[in-house]
């Protein structure tokens, strides 16, 4: 059984033509505008005006009769059924094509995405027939199309959400239109629910980079706005609006610090700097007379050990414990700068 693979390039599976050429590029044209009628078939007169659109009727039908037979030829066998218009014999040869449209048909997500390998004809053209490069151009957007279509509608259906498969899902959309941050945004939400933020994350960077460098733009806030949340240690993300309690993401890790656990490592973190300072300070000052009889307290960079990337957290910290140490009698309360100059 010969099998014809449209979707993600061009080629034939299963031929033994023995000392026969592969088919030349025209007749290959030909197999998959036969192919892509399925069982409704084509008529000559469409095939025509597709592959030989600037020849006279009389010598279009000799070149189509020629391209046939040189096609059977090729292939092996009698590929091809001529009355009343023009089909693949489906018991001789098949078609990824002809698997998609019937996955199509019954909305079988999952057959869907393991046959769509990629765009219909991806890396074939006619370069010196813009007729046929038009008519592959069609075809591949009204596939894409519909595949696109019948995955989000598989997205959104009701119900115990399966995540492996929505990720899955996902993926595939963001294969099909890797700019969109809906989609890019739906794959993280799956991840995170399966416990795997890493490769959250990770998506989230490649999306992040594609949008940045094709289009020079920023990406959709919505993304952003999640990865900052993915990113908060210890915070679980926003749930998305309307999912039910049951299908939350799980709970942080023994590895990421609960909120409750963040806050107090964050005020011991303070208090343990406080003391540090009052002592360094009194330290400065005995072996520098000049400054006084008071405790020097030199307040420095103060990192939020929970969120090591937010500066406003830690200019707020450095704030509120300046403030604090202010109002105790006899400490000075100096820049770090000060006491290393």
């Amino acid at each position: 059984m010969l099998r014809i693979n449209t979707l993600g390039g061009l080629w034939v599976e299963g031929s033994d033509p023995g000392d026969s050429p592969a088919p030349k590029p025209r007749r290959l044209a030909l197999l998959a505008l036969l192919a892509a009628a399925g069982s409704a078939g084509v008529s000559r007169d469409r095939l025509l005006g597709v592959l030989w659109p600037d020849r006279d009727e009389a010598k279009a039908r000799h070149a189509l009769s020629q391209t046939l037979y040189s096609l059977n030829r090729d292939l092996g066998i009698d590929a091809t059924i001529t009355e009343p218009t023009l089909r693949l014999d489906s018991a001789r040869i098949q078609s990824d094509l002809a698997d998609l449209e019937a996955a199509l048909d019954r909305e079988d997500a999952d057959s869907i995405a393991r046959v769509y390998r990629g765009p219909f004809l991806e890396g074939f053209s006619l370069p010196d027939l813009p007729t046929f490069d038009q008519w592959v151009d069609a075809e591949r957007e009204r596939l894409r199309g519909r595949v696109v279509a019948a995955l989000e509608r598989a997205l959104r259906q009701e119900g115990p959400k399966d995540w492996r498969r929505d990720a899955g899902l996902a993926a595939q959309l963001t294969r099909l239109d890797p700019l969109s941050g809906r989609y890019a945004l739906r794959r993280m939400e799956a991840l995170v629910a399966l416990g795997d933020r890493a490769a959250a994350l990770a998506h989230a960077r490649r999306h992040v980079d594609t949008v940045r460098q094709e289009l020079d733009a920023e990406p959709d806030p919505a993304v952003l706005k999640y990865v900052e949340r993915l990113r908060a240690a210890g915070a679980s993300p926003a749930e998305p609006a309307g999912r039910a309690a049951t299908e939350r993401a799980p709970a942080p890790t023994a590895t990421q610090p609960s909120r409750g656990r963040s806050r107090r490592a964050r005020w011991l973190g303070v208090a343990g700097l406080a003391v540090i300072g009052i002592l360094g300070g009194w330290l400065v000052r005995a072996g520098r007379p000049d400054r006084g009889s008071s405790p020097i307290v030199a307040i420095g960079q103060i990192r939020d050990l929970a969120s090591p990337d937010s500066t406003q957290v830690s200019q707020i910290l450095a704030d509120m414990l300046a403030t604090s140490l202010g109002r105790l009698t006899n400490v000075e309360v100096v820049a770090m700068s000060r006491l290393l100059s």
